[in-house]
């Protein structure tokens, strides 16, 4: 963990054309450093994307492309002339520990974990942090909201913290960087999930990679998120004929959507693919996104 950050800030304090912001994150087993990197001198005018990785501390190959390819990553974005807001390992004390959750294994009142951005209220009047066969709702709201009195994870409250501040009317893409370690009969392969289900943007990237893994059409998922105990979660997400799921739960993937986001992305790889390849199929994702808000 400290080997990583300190390379990840040498690469990061060489460049003229970002801004580091460290927030500590306190457990009762430690304290944490969470980064948060930012393009420079960002105008009204500009188009941004914001890339995020490491909210479950297993998942190594956010991260890892987020370092192995970081100047990769900022001068492409350069060249494009886009913007870019970087949260590099958003679960800095899992992932020190190589543990799905945080240190003090904290999963808030969300009870599957962190990665709790919001609640729906439903017709019914109930509030749920998933859309699943309720497809209508009155309203949704922040996670952190006073008046729904949630537990959050230190890392949750952090993420939501820093969302009330970042720029969503600029912000047209956010990638998020993930890796599936827990849907056990998976292949060797790659999918994704996107609130929005219009997904003919992402040809050209799928296309790319393709070229690197296969892309897992229709293909169950389980995802750990199949709870006896509760029929609302006891199925399975099945992928399109392009390897997407098009889901709402409560995610911070979810919250950039419902604060206007036009791109949204969860980039998912099994965790049978080596490192390298799994590099491969987010810098594709990266590189893409960003050519296609340079285009906006």
């Amino acid at each position: 963990m400290l080997d990583y950050f300190q390379e990840l800030l040498g690469k990061a304090e060489r460049r003229r054309d970002l801004e580091i912001q460290e927030h500590p994150l306190k457990y009762s087993k430690g304290t944490f450093p969470f980064y948060r990197f930012s393009s420079t001198n960002i105008l009204p005018e500009d188009n941004l994307v914001l890339i995020a990785a490491g909210i479950h501390g297993d998942e190594r190959c956010g991260p890892h492309t987020l370092n192995e390819h970081f100047d990769e990553i900022w001068d492409h974005a350069q060249e494009q002339g886009v913007k870019l807001i970087m949260y590099p390992v958003r679960n800095p004390s899992g992932y020190s520990v190589n543990q799905r959750f945080n240190i003090d294994e904290d999963r808030g009142d969300h009870g599957i974990g962190n990665n709790d951005s919001l609640r729906y209220l439903l017709l019914n009047g109930n509030l749920r942090d998933e859309l699943k066969r309720e497809k209508k709702f009155l309203k949704w709201y922040w996670a952190d909201d006073p008046r729904l009195e949630l537990r959050l994870t230190a890392e949750d409250t952090l993420l939501l913290k820093l969302a009330h501040k970042e720029l969503w009317t600029q912000i047209k893409g956010v990638l998020d960087l993930h890796q599936d370690h827990l849907t056990e009969y998976l292949r060797l392969g790659a999918y994704h999930y996107s609130p929005n289900p219009n997904t003919d943007a992402y040809l050209p990237i799928l296309t790319k990679i393709s070229g690197i893994v296969p892309i897992l059409t229709n293909t169950p998922i389980d995802g750990g998120f199949r709870e006896e105990e509760d029929p609302e979660r006891n199925d399975l997400f099945y992928t399109d004929n392009r390897g997407f799921i098009s889901r709402h739960d409560g995610s911070f993937d979810d919250l950039v959507y419902r604060l206007g986001v036009p791109h949204v992305v969860t980039v998912e790889t099994s965790g049978e693919i080596p490192l390298p390849k799994a590099d491969q199929v987010n810098l594709e994702w990266i590189k893409g996104m960003i050519d296609l808000i340079a285009k906006k």
